[in-house]
């Protein structure tokens, strides 16, 4: 029976926390970029476009932990604060957001312009109740 040291064990379920964390992240990531891929295909304007763009991003994002958790580049030091996946991660991130948060912007002007958002009680109601 070989007997382990208790540093390896947790350190072990400490890099296996990670993974799983990573994969869970990238899973997510690839909905949000099939469902931008499936809104992109038929209507094919700006905001579906920086749906599409903001996803890619996070994918990313989520690849970058990845691979920072199981160690596949150590040479660059991913991992380490002021490494290289570090600022991929960064700058991935802050776009993602940026760019959906544009996408956001772009809707609500166009619903606008198209006078989608009108106020409540300038449109009649079908509600025939007259109340007591």
């Amino acid at each position: 029976m070989v007997v382990r040291p208790l540093n390896f064990t947790v350190r072990r379920l400490a890099v296996d926390a990670a993974v799983l964390k990573a994969l869970l992240g990238m899973i997510i990531a690839l909905v949000l970029l099939a469902s931008a891929v499936a809104l992109y295909q038929p209507r094919r304007t700006a905001s579906t476009l920086l749906l599409l763009l903001g996803a890619g991003c996070f994918v990313i994002v989520t690849l970058t932990h990845v691979s920072e958790s199981l160690q596949i580049y150590p040479m660059f030091g991913w991992g380490e604060p002021g490494s290289v996946g570090h600022y991929v991660d960064l700058v991935a991130a802050v776009l993602g957001a940026a760019l959906g948060g544009l996408r956001l912007l772009l809707q609500y002007i166009r619903a606008l312009q198209s006078g989608a958002h009108v106020a409540r009680g300038s449109t009649p109601s079908n509600n025939r109740w007259s109340g007591p």
